[in-house]
């Protein structure tokens, strides 16, 4: 075994385990730490979201008063 292609040599496959590069078992973990059990995405399947969906409130209605200080607070910011 010369040249490095015996056991402790550099480069190939299978590193220590024989799973892969450390890249890869990081971006496993981190793909499982998210809930993706693959990052391959067959056919017209839609990757799974991220984040779960939210609803924001619609803001209240403004009334005419504070309509009337909004603007005069405009006013005197631009001077």
């Amino acid at each position: 075994m010369r040249g490095g292609a015996g056991r402790g040599g550099r480069g190939g496959r299978g590193g220590r385990f024989g799973r892969g590069s450390v890249t890869q078992d990081l971006v496993r973990d981190n793909l499982e730490d998210l809930g993706i059990d693959s990052w391959q995405v067959p056919g017209d399947r839609k990757p799974p979201p991220l984040y779960p969906s939210i609803s924001i409130q619609e803001p209240p209605k403004l009334t005419d008063d504070d309509l009337f200080c909004i603007q005069k607070m405009r006013e005197i910011n631009s001077r």
